[in-house]
């Protein structure tokens, strides 16, 4: 540890370590003083090396972490653009989640156009307002209200996703039990279905690149609904089938069933957001109005 020298209070010359006097001018050297230097010293020393430390772990992080995303990031749209080509086709080897960041971006991807419209939304009702008051105070504030709804989105479109993946895989399952695992499956349905991801991104483009009154982004948003619709069908029906050599049931049979099941199980997914949705919005509404 390196030691700090020790000056007189009195006269400023240098002192030995453990003096307790002072060689020039005789003035006592209070215990408390070299204490104080010595902790002063030690105190110095230990952030020196806490800093470093620090710096060191953090520089290390942050490249890993940089690193790690970089490569997760571009192996992942070799991928995308793998399934863009053949979406039908099983691409190895795969990281177990890709299909999982499919699903996700394109939930969010939804969410972010939804906002984006309500915004635009918002600031058309604020401007028609505005030109009947003649005021220049926005009477409307409904960002509370598009954040939660955004949310939603995001949840709902993840909660229909859950819905076609998990009944698609338990009759997989029903058909063959050679099945393959739960994370390749939805890779390989993620992989059907990247085209919607593709749909989401226009649909985010336009209403980010269209000016405040125009709802061309509205415009696509029911545009693609039907063949994302028709989209997620075909794969719903396509990963069940595919590649079943021996099946234990009928396609045909486990079809029909299959598709029945879905459409109760949407039934009453709808059912349960009509309620807990419907009371959220209707009080964000009327909040707003209030």
């Amino acid at each position: 540890m390196n030691k700090q020298a020790l000056f007189c209070s009195q006269c400023g010359n240098q002192l030995k370590s453990g003096a307790k006097f002072c060689p020039k001018c005789g003035a006592a050297i209070a215990p408390t003083q070299q204490v104080t230097n010595q902790n002063q010293s030690i105190s110095q020393n230990d952030d020196v090396a806490e800093n470093i430390g620090d710096t060191t772990v953090s520089k290390i992080l942050t490249t890993d972490t940089v690193q790690h995303v970089k490569k997760y990031s571009g192996n992942y749209f070799s991928w995308f653009k793998m399934t863009m080509r053949h979406p039908g086709r099983t691409i190895d080897p795969t990281n177990r989640y890709f299909g999982l960041t499919s699903v996700g971006l394109e939930a969010l991807l939804l969410a972010l156009s939804i906002a984006s419209i309500l915004r635009k939304a918002e600031n058309v009702a604020n401007d028609f307002t505005n030109s009947l008051t003649g005021s220049t105070n926005n009477a409307i504030h409904a960002g509370s209200f598009i954040l939660k709804t955004s949310v939603l989105v995001f949840l709902i479109v993840l909660g229909v996703y859950a819905v076609y993946i998990g009944i698609a895989y338990a009759f997989r399952r029903v058909v063959n039990t050679d099945s393959m695992q739960l994370h390749d499956f939805i890779n390989q349905f993620a992989a059907i279905t990247n085209l919607i991801l593709v749909f989401n991104v226009i649909t985010l483009l336009l209403t980010i690149l269209t000016g405040t009154s125009n709802f061309s982004g509205m415009t696509g948003l029911f545009f693609f609904m039907i063949p994302t619709i028709g989209i997620m069908n075909l794969a719903f029906i396509y990963i069940i089938i595919n590649n079943v050599v021996k099946p234990h049931i009928d396609k045909f049979y486990a079809l029909i069933i299959a598709e029945i099941a879905l459409g109760f199980s949407l039934t009453i997914y709808v059912m349960i957001l009509a309620v807990l949705g419907g009371n959220m919005i209707f009080s964000q509404l009327s909040s707003l109005f209030s």
